[in-house]
């Protein structure tokens, strides 16, 4: 593609005029008619130099480095449209609009307010017509060709555009030159409140807003306090004015304190007087009857019930008037078409320039902020700072205008520190904003103070929630004083009233979230409440118990599904409660925290670390000490696995292993259902050291401990990982298939994906069909359910590599290893070193010496050299040895040392980091796939 002009850049945008209605009435001829409109602009555009940027609706975004070739170009093709034999539908009729100045080139793409005044000429002009702005005409009107001329149509005020614009029209003998006059903002009726701003984003919504009103005569903004109703309101309003020819009227009425006088704002603001023996609201729908007209009315959640009524005798009783509402909740009358705004989009949490400046959100900081610091950008010293803040603003407009006024003083990452008092440090607003404006509280404040009594309880209360959270969540916390059907009216309230957020996840129930911003308000509330403790100990309460649903789901196999989903939504809130009682100095609030942390200590190494359980070891296992043995030695099990899985500890691991079993074996402590993960961490250290008689011991004392079928699976699976590791393949697949089989008897879907990953693994080789079989079983448990088999993750990646190396589907093999290293961070350890090893081979094969060999020592030299053995079988690691003997003699000794070096020295995340720009060299490029 032709690089872009940037500099001085004169744009032009068309449009089809009344294209809508076009598609509407000839839609299978609107389409060959508008392919070949495309033909005729595009070529024009192309023939002069011009680049065409974008297509924008029925029309062009094109860019041109010289402002007199941008002019004959816009004739050329309006010439061309003239001249063409339409059928029908008949002529299309396209406007036009030229403007020069700044072109910000950015990703293929142009920002801007050059681009936005040229888009605004354009919507202001007639079909057949084409305009220019002042500096375009002053730069093109020496060039022109002898038969184009300017045409001066005065000065107008453009839509959104503060700056009024001297309008020329291109003149030319052969074009119609006889037009109504311009559609601009001054020629409207209308009394919309100038913008001193731009207006920034909001693209899909604006799509959204024309498309309801389109078929609904009554549209309503509802969304949170300072998310930009209003301004959305008013940008609509100024885009529709040609529509209505009776003019677009904006009625303010958050100053109206009563009924009466919301009525009398929207009689005031049509200059409609009151007569004698008629209400003021007849008179309104008197005067209105005959005329077509867009009211907006701002704010209307204070006056819900007389809005509601008025606007239900307007759509009434007038049938060209359309009312475009903004409020808190909906008006909730017949025929409303409702549309919920949201917060801006965010940037992801990610270091990246050009994506962090692409949101939305930091586009209006930044913008924003320049207005009071006209040297500030957002650039690398600054972005990750004004991504953190616009997140936790949860991308609210006014708070994000709020922070930006801050820069004046204080540096985007001193304004990030002190968000904990959002409330204190977002204040200021510009005078001329109404007084809830002005401060973040203030707007807030006007939000709590519409609620009812009961809902502004449960709102307090719903503060103590870190994340989202459910109906029945909501029920416990918010307690036995308030019985629950008032708790689930007051939660569907505040849903209604835009206080708390619905979210749409993947979930048995509907889950719901507070922003930020609105949870650190209930918050205060519920500290000056004085309560705040015991609202926070049955949070907690309801935390542990969820817990343990979770882990007798793992013991049971029954609702595991629904236990790992919800186990998953709930990670902030069970850290925020182990975090809390752990805090907390009430009598045996720390058993809280300890009953959480007893159920993960069998949980993965992603679901410990999210759940602060790694911050809080030590805590826990002081507190635990003091409380039942029991609970030690869970915690001491989770320990550790942490030690196994992810720091690939082998003696930390066994000691605390030990230590975890040591009241299981003196008899003075039942097993319970988290001893099963300490021995887990000794038969896996075992094989490591290759101690296999010892392995098998534990896996005999394990088997002493448990009856039932879930857990003779799970060791049974130990045991086949034990004679593979062995090198006894066919003692292995019997402990195998015993294992499948016990787990198709438990109905348990980890235990039996567990055990087969493991029959695939030792099949794979001497039985490939039964290998697949057992894959294919494992894709079928994961789909409906989701789970990531943890223990048995890297037994499963073994089986789909060898078996695409088998097939040669490399790239199947390469993305297996990908998403393997991908999820290397969560699952721990052992499936890092397993793709490893399986992604060394691979290099080796495919011509990539250097790096099979750092790899390799990764493998055999680095932190994790000590659990390459635990996850590989002999086979394995010998066909893997076979080529680093061939890649050494490429390399020859020196370079191979040298790179065996590098890798001993790697991290996980530099190990993982540079798997990944391997697999995706090679997976970006196809020949590479292809053994030579």
């Amino acid at each position: 593609m032709t690089e872009l002009p940037s500099g001085t850049v004169t744009f032009v945008f068309t449009d089809v005029v009344g294209s809508t209605r076009l598609w509407e009435e000839h839609p299978d001829e609107m389409h060959d008619a508008l392919a070949r409109h495309d033909e005729l602009v595009r070529g024009a555009i192309e023939a002069l130099g011009g680049h065409v940027v974008k297509t924008t609706g029925d029309g062009f975004h094109a860019a041109f480095a010289i402002a007199s070739d941008a002019i004959e170009a816009a004739v050329a093709a309006q010439l061309a449209l003239a001249a063409e034999p339409w059928s029908d539908p008949g002529p299309l009729r396209v406007r036009m609009g030229v403007h020069t100045g700044a072109g910000e080139v950015r990703d293929g793409d142009y920002y801007g307010t050059a681009l936005n005044r040229a888009a605004r000429l354009m919507s202001v002009a007639h079909g057949g017509q084409i305009v220019c702005s002042e500096s375009t005409a002053g730069l093109a009107r020496d060039t022109l060709p002898a038969d184009t001329a300017f045409v001066d149509l005065g000065v107008h005020r453009l839509r959104d555009l503060d700056v009024p614009e001297r309008v020329f029209q291109v003149s030319h003998p052969r074009l119609d030159g006889a037009f109504p006059p311009l559609a601009s903002a001054d020629v409207h009726a209308t009394n919309l409140p100038r913008q001193p701003t731009s207006f920034v984003g909001r693209e899909r919504e604006l799509v959204a807003i024309r498309e309801a009103m389109g078929s609904a005569r009554l549209v309503t903004l509802t969304g949170v306090g300072g998310v930009g109703k209003t301004r959305l309101a008013t940008h609509v309003g100024a885009e529709v004015l040609s529509d209505f020819a009776d003019g677009v009227w904006f009625c303010e009425l958050a100053a109206a304190g009563d009924p009466d006088a919301m009525v009398q704002v929207v009689a005031s603001t049509l200059s409609i007087q009151a007569r004698a023996g008629v209400s003021l609201d007849a008179r309104i729908q008197d005067v209105l009857r005959s005329r077509r007209a867009l009211l907006i009315f701002d704010n209307c959640e204070h006056v819900l019930d007389v809005a509601c009524d008025l606007a239900d005798g307007i759509l009434g009783g007038c049938p060209g008037v359309q009312i475009l509402a903004t409020s808190r909740e909906p008006l909730d009358v017949a025929g409303e078409r409702v549309i919920r705004v949201r917060s801006l989009p965010l940037p992801a949490d990610v270091d990246d320039l050009a994506q962090i400046t692409s949101t939305a959100a930091v586009q209006l900081f930044a913008e924003r902020a320049s207005a009071v610091e006209p040297d500030f950008d957002v650039s690398a010293a600054n972005a990750v700072s004004v991504a953190q803040i616009c997140r936790r603003l949860d991308g609210i407009p006014l708070a994000i205008e709020l922070a930006a006024s801050r820069v004046a003083s204080l540096r985007p990452a001193e304004i990030a520190e002190l968000l904990d008092e959002r409330f204190r440090l977002l204040t200021g607003g510009r005078r001329t904003a109404v007084e809830r404006h002005k401060t973040l509280r203030a707007t807030v404040d006007w939000s709590y103070s519409l609620l009812v009594p009961t809902e502004r309880l449960v709102f307090d209360r719903l503060g103590v929630f870190a994340g989202t959270f459910d109906e029945q969540a909501a029920v416990a916390v918010v307690g036995v004083d308030v019985d629950s059907w008032v708790v689930r009216d007051a939660l569907a309230g505040l849903v209604h009233k835009s206080i708390v957020n619905s979210v749409e996840l993947e979930a048995a129930t509907s889950r719901y979230q507070l922003l930020e911003t609105l949870r650190a308000y209930a918050r205060d509330r519920l500290e000056e409440s004085g309560e705040a403790d015991a609202v926070r100990r049955r949070h907690a309460g309801h935390y542990a118990e969820r817990a343990e649903l979770r882990g007798a789901a793992l013991l049971t196999g029954v609702g595991v599904d629904t236990a790992f989903r919800n186990g998953l939504l709930d990670t902030d809130d069970t850290r925020a409660a182990i975090s809390w009682a752990l805090d907390s100095p009430g009598p045996g609030d720390d058993e809280l925290a300890l009953r959480i942390a007893v159920v993960f200590s069998g949980a993965g190494p992603q679901a410990r670390r999210d759940a602060g359980l790694l911050t809080s070891a030590s805590r826990l296992l002081e507190r635990a000490a003091h409380a039942h043995p029991e609970f030690e030695g869970a915690i001491l099990a989770g320990l550790a696995a942490d030690a196994l899985f992810l720091e690939g500890d082998l003696a930390q691991a066994e000691e605390l292993a030990h230590r975890a079993l040591a009241g299981v074996r003196s008899a003075s402590i039942v097993p319970a259902g988290e001893t099963p993960m300490a021995y887990s961490v000794l038969i896996f250290c075992a094989i490591a050291r290759g101690r296999f008689d010892e392995a098998r011991q534990v896996v005999e004392e394990a088997m002493s401990h448990f009856d039932a079928a879930h857990g003779r699976s799970f060791f049974e699976y130990h045991a086949a990982r034990i004679e593979l590791a062995a090198g006894d393949n066919a003692t292995a697949r019997r402990h195998a298939e015993q294992a499948v089989s016990l787990a198709r008897e438990a109905e348990f879907p980890l235990r039996l994906a567990q055990a087969l990953s493991v029959l695939g693994q030792v099949t794979v080789c001497a039985d490939p069909d039964t290998a697949r079989a057992a894959l294919d079983e494992i894709s079928m448990i994961e789909g409906p359910t989701g789970l990531l088999i943890r223990q048995g993750a890297y037994n499963a990646l073994v089986v789909t590599v060898r078996l695409s190396q088998a097939e040669q589907a490399w790239g199947t093999a390469l993305h297996a290893l990908r998403d393997a290293a991908v999820r290397a961070r969560d699952h721990g350890t052992f499936t890092a070193v397993t793709a490893a090893a399986l992604l060394a081979g691979v290099l080796a094969d495919f011509d990539r010496p250097r790096t099979a060999a750092v790899l390799a020592g990764v493998l055999t030299r680095g932190p994790y050299a000590s659990i390459f053995p635990a996850v590989t079988a002999p086979d394995d690691r010998q066909q893997l040895a076979d080529q680093l003997a061939a890649v050494r003699a490429q390399l020859g000794a020196d370079q191979y040392e040298d790179a065996i070096s590098q890798g001993a020295a790697m991290s996980l995340d530099g190990t993982l980091d540079t798997m990944l720009t391997a697999i995706d060299e090679m997976l970006a490029t196809a020949a590479d796939l292809s053994k030579t």
